[in-house]
């Protein structure tokens, strides 16, 4: 429980939310509870484990921002991936 509590503690304070409208302060101290980390511990154990992801774990949307230069030339873009929390 040690090490997933470290893990959540160096989490990015106001990032954007995730493909399901989850935030990382969901799981900050003073807001999980003890049975949401033992819920998430028991997911990662089971991932290690079976080394598979759950369906919904593997959800992603990209968003893609213009970095540089002409907008019309699609090189000029990166794709910034939000990803599950819990991944």
């Amino acid at each position: 429980m040690e090490d997933l509590i470290t893990v959540i503690n160096q989490l990015g304070k106001d990032k954007s939310r995730d493909p399901e409208g989850h935030a990382n302060e969901l799981f900050k101290e003073g807001v999980a509870g003890e049975d949401l980390l033992r819920a998430t511990l028991k997911i990662m154990n089971m991932i290690k484990r079976e080394q598979k992801y759950p369906d919904i774990l593997q959800k992603c949307n990209i968003t893609p921002i213009h970095k540089k230069k002409s907008k019309k030339d699609f090189d000029n873009y990166r794709g910034v991936f939000r990803v599950q929390i819990l991944r």
